[in-house]
């Protein structure tokens, strides 16, 4: 092998790119060290120059998502390019933490940025190999030429007993999640106080306080708006 290498657990980190080191050499981290809060994780990632690996999972009904932590994320090169060439961040749907981000299903493993920017979102289940070639671009905290870190500027809310959250996935779009329930949702209006939600399937209607406080549910035949809970904006109202 030419050039000049460094060698850290499993892997090397090679001039002329990136190898991995025989299979039988087994790194010694047997689990990923997760971190459990977003705040944690952007200060370590700044204080060590790294990039933020944040797994948003639901394994408590996710059945892929198990298989995923069981499977994948327990395979040894997995685990020290994880906690080596990362911050590991765990998040399951119940942090209201990973409402701050936009994936498009459980699991999913969002890269983000040491300040909590979004670069990369790794859905599904692939298998180690194919994970750690997606990885790859971003080791070190590095971020690829072309890929540009962006703000989250959806909406989120969460229930107060933290059970059931209200995500806006696009521009006039939502989605009612409930323990593992998705309902999606049409923003019809709005004003200065409320987004107003419906289900057409369900007659499900919906307003939502954009600042926080009582969520009123339509009811069809008392034909008045009646107290549905409280929620509370988990990102910014815009």
């Amino acid at each position: 092998m030419t050039g000049k290498s460094i060698r850290f657990g499993a892997f090397l980190l090679v001039a002329a790119g990136f190898a991995l080191l025989a299979p039988s050499l087994v790194f010694a981290q047997v689990d990923v060290p997760w971190l459990s809060s977003l705040d944690d994780a952007k200060s370590s990632a700044a204080q060590k120059g790294l990039s933020v690996a944040a797994l948003i999972t639901a394994p408590s009904w996710c059945e892929p998502c198990r298989t995923y932590e069981e499977g994948t994320l327990q395979d040894p090169l997995v685990v020290g390019l994880l906690s080596t060439q990362f911050v590991p961040l765990y998040l399951v749907d119940t942090n209201p933490d990973h409402l701050l981000f936009d994936f498009p299903s459980y699991p999913s493993l969002v890269i983000l940025s040491a300040d909590g920017r979004q670069l990369e979102t790794i859905s599904g289940r692939p298998a180690a190999e194919a994970l750690i070639e997606k990885l790859r671009p971003y080791v070190a905290g590095n971020i690829p030429e072309g890929v540009k870190a962006k703000e989250s500027s959806l909406l989120s809310f969460q229930s107060s007993d933290g059970k059931v959250s209200y995500v806006q996935t696009g521009e006039s779009s939502y989605e009612r999640r409930d323990e593992g329930e998705t309902t999606t949702l049409v923003q019809y209006d709005q004003d200065d106080e409320y987004l107003y939600l419906k289900d057409d399937t369900s007659g499900l209607y919906l307003a939502l306080p954009r600042s926080g406080g009582t969520l009123w549910k339509w009811d069809a035949r008392g034909q008045n708006w009646t107290e549905s809970g409280e929620v509370n904006p988990v990102s910014p109202a815009q």
